[in-house]
């Protein structure tokens, strides 16, 4: 079975979803933790600075860590 990805539409610029992303990788996945854990066989997901965030197209893609129970 091959990967799934979740994309967040609705930014009207690149700056704007560069900053969610920004946001969601600094701060916005501290309550990501006990979400996943109660509600699938994650632990945690974080956004992968290490890997490039992509853009294709219209879509940026940063790539996330996932760690499972």
């Amino acid at each position: 079975m091959g990967k799934f990805r979740v994309v967040l539409d609705g930014f009207d610029t690149k700056e704007q979803a560069q900053a969610f992303i920004n946001w969601y990788g600094g701060s916005g996945e501290q309550d990501s933790e006990c979400w996943l854990q109660e509600h699938s066989d994650l632990s945690c997901a974080n956004i992968n600075y290490l890997a490039p965030i992509k853009t294709e197209g219209n879509d940026i893609i940063a790539q996330l860590k996932i760690f499972y129970k």
